[in-house]
């Protein structure tokens, strides 16, 4: 399936995320490509190719994410035990995403996949392709903000 951008929600049934809310996700996405994000045609930034609040012991794999604004892949609201791996983050292809400027180089290569908060989550075996004249460090664009998520196996090609 072609998609541009995707949001998950998890409802929960009260004000905090516990662990027996665990269960609402179990979700799996597989063999996918994301064409990309930036600017909607609305004029509405969404900077995010998949983006979750939160996203529970589920799987992200065999996708092929073009290049976004942001993040591809941005996990948020507690998300726990969630997979992402055997993925390519394919940033040669551009389809018209203009990356967003922080001032800090190239924020945007060093933020392709980002646990934000929750925990017990990994990104394992991932590639991210680069054009030549970017230098990062296989596992330098996957933000581990959590505490707890680990990344390894990754790679970057030319």
């Amino acid at each position: 399936m072609d998609v541009w951008g995707v949001d998950i929600f998890a409802v929960q049934s009260g004000s905090a995320y516990l662990p027996d809310d665990y269960a609402h996700s179990r979700a799996v996405i597989r063999n996918n490509l994301f064409k990309g994000a930036g600017l909607g045609t609305s004029g509405d930034a969404y900077y995010f190719n998949l983006s979750s609040e939160p996203l529970f012991n589920s799987v992200v794999e065999d996708n092929t994410f073009w290049k976004s604004a942001h993040a591809s892949i941005k996990f948020t609201k507690n998300t726990h035990g969630t997979v992402v791996r055997n993925n390519l983050f394919d940033y040669t292809v551009n389809n018209g995403v203009t990356p967003k400027t922080t001032g800090v180089g190239d924020y945007l290569y060093q933020n392709v996949v980002r646990f934000f908060d929750g925990g017990g989550n990994s990104a394992t075996d991932n590639t991210l392709k680069l054009p030549a004249a970017i230098n990062q460090t296989a596992d330098g664009w996957i933000q581990i903000q959590d505490g707890s998520s680990t990344a390894s196996g990754n790679r970057v090609i030319h």
